[in-house]
């Protein structure tokens, strides 16, 4: 081993200076710098001291020397390797461990951001049940400020009935399992919000509960469930008002021909006349239940409101009877007439059944009022017809239901259900609402809102009794599968002067109508037949005759044909069921004069 041999100055000036204790106190800055600074600087460090440690042992001094320097020097190079490789351990573990709380906490604010950003409200509770924690979605949800909340129970944020039950699940629920509970609480408008939350144990005893609203969900559920319940009442009304309409003509058909031979009988008039109003009315209830399913057809044109009222005050007063008052109330519209755009028959039913609630709502008597107003909303202008009565009011408990399709509070004899439901079905298909307020003991008023139309109203006058033209010994095909209607149709238009040869089907219509032979001048058709349906039986006889004129009747909803093997393409001239003969005389007489200008009639072709 070579000998170095340090001059006696540097032994005395290291030790002279103190540096024995220096070196000492390299070590603990070096354990210092492992536990704070990067490694790149523990290195750093312990290079300055293992080259330190290595000149002072050089010079013959400093703790490692042992009187000579090659063997002092072994115990350099053995410090020197324990110092790094315990000190960049050390920095190694200290760094992934710093890593890991930089990464902890990203975890942390990312957990926290999407807690404070989720839709559902999320409350965190300790084993108690008491509120540790609560995210902002949570304050709508549940009425309260998050941060007020904690450390609260979170049954006392709970309705008086909910307590219990969510208690009794905090109790019963295991570590690890999930539980659904719902709940409803009064919202700050008063109105019912709907809750629904899945409550989960936590393995250390803690539970989260998750908390989502449902009242749109639940409102947009019952919706759907209604319109499917409607769905099959109208494929139901659809399907009977075709028979109910048919037995309808046959009744109304009858009794008018009554009428006809008993004019001179007060007393027998007096019935037949009753016995029309009935049919009427039953035609009315099923037309309610068509428009109530969107199956009746409608014809939406420019109508006075207004003028409505006036024409209508007469049957208002009627229906209302002795003991109510009636009270046409007029207010100055800048805009001129009150105008709206929707079927008038639609709209005097909308009126009348108004009144009629009205009328239900004072079995004591009182006062009914109607007012028309024009009122600006936003951009558009809108027409207001108000329907007030001074009743005994509607109960709390019976307003959410009041346009709710068949129900009533009235008695099982005089109920339908029906008549504000299909109130709101017609102004909501004329774009308008219908809205009201009541006040126990004080009465309801009703407004409907509809919006203002353009132009001129039309004009809606009382048509013929009967067409005055002559029939002209026309001769009629008459295919109705109905046997009585179609012995009551015979006769009707055979009293009138036609000719009539009448059939069941469709079939034995096209079996009397021969290639290019003229033997009918006009087809009178029932749209669904057995077999071939009307429209298929029509266009085969105007293929063997050209010159025939059609003329449907149904008593379907022609919207609503598809399911039955018709298209509405397929339709011409239709007149609906049920009708009055003088209806019928008129429809027959107008198509014949549309379709037969200047032709010679069948019936004298045949007979020249």
């Amino acid at each position: 081993r070579a000998h170095i041999r340090v001059p006696d100055r540097f032994r005395a000036a290291a030790s002279d200076s103190g540096a024995y204790p220096l070196q000492f106190l390299g070590f603990p800055f070096l354990i210092w710098a492992a536990l704070r600074l990067h490694l790149v600087w523990v290195c750093v460090a312990n290079m300055v001291l293992s080259t330190s440690a290595l000149a002072w042992t050089a010079y013959g001094t400093g703790p490692f020397y042992q009187g000579e320097v090659g063997g002092s020097l072994i115990y350099v190079y053995v410090f020197s390797l324990v110092s790094w490789i315990m000190t960049v351990t050390l920095s190694a573990v200290m760094s992934g461990r710093r890593d890991s709380d930089v990464a902890m906490a990203s975890r942390e604010a990312a957990y926290q951001a999407v807690v404070q950003q989720a839709a559902e409200g999320i409350f965190v509770l300790d084993e108690q049940g008491r509120v540790v924690e609560a995210n902002a979605a949570a304050e709508p949800m549940m009425g309260c400020s998050a941060d007020a909340v904690e450390g609260l129970l979170f049954t006392s944020l709970l309705e008086r009935g909910d307590r219990k039950p969510f208690a009794q699940l905090l109790h019963e629920l295991e570590p690890g399992s999930t539980d659904l509970i719902a709940w409803d609480r009064a919202g700050d408008d008063g109105a019912p919000v709907n809750l629904e939350a899945a409550v989960k144990r936590l393995a250390d005893g803690g539970v989260h509960v998750f908390i989502r609203d449902v009242t749109k969900a639940r409102e947009l559920q019952r919706r759907l469930d209604q319109s499917q319940r409607m769905e099959a009442v109208g494929i139901l009304a659809g399907g009977v008002a075709h028979d109910f309409n048919n037995l309808l003509t046959v009744i109304m058909g009858h009794a008018g021909r009554g009428l006809e031979s008993a004019r001179r009988d007060p007393e027998v008039t007096r019935h037949l006349e009753g016995i029309l109003r009935a049919a009427e009315r039953s035609s009315d209830l099923t037309n309610q239940l068509l428009t109530f399913t969107r199956r009746s057809p409608t014809r939406a044109v420019v109508v006075d409101v207004d003028g409505v009222l006036d024409d209508s005050e007469d049957m208002m007063r009627r229906v209302l009877g002795e003991g109510i008052g009636y009270l046409r109330a007029r207010t100055g519209n800048r805009h001129g007439r009150s105008v709206v755009r929707m079927d008038p028959v639609q709209l005097e039913q909308v009126l009348l059944n108004l009144v009629l609630n009205a009328r239900d709502a004072m079995p004591q008597g009182g006062q009914v009022t109607v007012a028309t107003r024009v009122r600006s909303r936003g951009d558009a202008d809108w027409v207001v017809i108000e329907v007030k009565d001074s009743g005994h009011g509607i109960a709390d408990d019976v307003r959410p239901r009041v346009f709710e399709p068949f129900f009533s509070t009235k008695s099982e004899l005089s109920r339908t259900g029906l008549g504000l439901a299909v109130c709101s079905r017609i102004v909501e298909a004329a774009d308008g609402v219908i809205e009201f307020e009541s006040e126990l003991g004080r009465g309801t008023t009703f407004r409907v809102v509809l919006p203002l139309a353009q132009g001129e109203p039309e004009m809606t006058g009382a048509t013929p009794a009967e067409d005055e033209r002559s029939a002209r010994a026309a001769s009629v095909l008459l295919v109705e599968d109905e046997a009585e209607l179609r012995a009551l149709i015979s006769e009707a238009l055979e009293a009138r002067g036609y000719l009539v040869t009448s059939v069941p089907d469709g079939e034995a219509a096209i079996q009397l109508v021969k290639p290019g032979e003229r033997r009918f001048d006009v087809v009178l058709t029932d749209v669904v037949l057995p077999g071939k349906t009307g429209p298929r039986v029509a266009k085969t006889l105007k293929r063997r005759d050209p010159d025939l004129v059609v003329l449907f009747m149904s008593g379907y909803d022609l919207t609503d044909l598809g399911g039955r093997g018709v298209s509405s393409r397929d339709l011409g001239e239709v007149i609906r069921k049920p009708f009055t003969i003088p209806a019928l005389v008129k429809a027959v007489a107008e198509a014949l004069e549309r379709g037969g200008q200047g032709q010679e009639p069948a019936s004298s072709a045949q007979h020249r």
